[in-house]
């Protein structure tokens, strides 16, 4: 679908750190995690490999965000932060209490947050045609990443 250009420059840079922030907060959510599990929990290598995607998108718009000419800055004072903050919490008291199920519903949360954010992102006119693609090549990411927890959490329910 083509988008009309709607000249908005200052609102997609504005946007792609928020989405630059959503996944360096996952990156650190994941460090923090996987530095409490222990290396034979069964997770450990799935948390990995979303951490590394999570730090590849992040790098993706930081670079974005420079070719249009903006700041690459972290977001502060935003209400999903706060909430993915929570998510991260309760994350390293599943790990703590060695839940996998527990564990598995707290990624849940937190992919599905991220989801949320990119989909309203990608609903903006203002975004041009090029980063729609990559934008909802990242989505596409994130949904697979909530797959896959899904069919953990099918796995650890039986």
């Amino acid at each position: 679908m083509t988008h009309p250009p709607i000249d908005n420059p200052d609102q997609v840079i504005t946007d792609l750190n928020k989405l630059m922030t959503l996944n360096l907060e996952s990156v650190e959510g994941y460090d923090n995690v996987l530095n409490d599990m222990d290396e034979h929990m069964v997770l450990t290598d799935t948390l990995r490999e979303f951490r590394a995607s999570h730090e590849s998108m992040a790098l993706a718009l930081r670079t974005e965000i420079i070719s249009r000419g903006g700041d690459p800055d972290r977001v502060t004072g935003w209400d999903v932060l706060a909430d993915l903050h929570q998510t991260w919490i309760d994350i390293k008291q599943a790990v703590a209490d060695n839940n996998t199920s527990s564990i598995l519903a707290e990624c849940s949360t937190g992919e599905s947050t991220a989801r949320s954010v990119y989909e309203n992102v990608l609903e903006q006119e203002y975004i041009p045609d090029a980063l729609r693609v990559m934008l909802t090549a990242q989505l596409e990411d994130i949904r697979e990443m909530e797959n896959r927890v899904e069919e953990l959490e099918d796995v650890y329910e039986k």
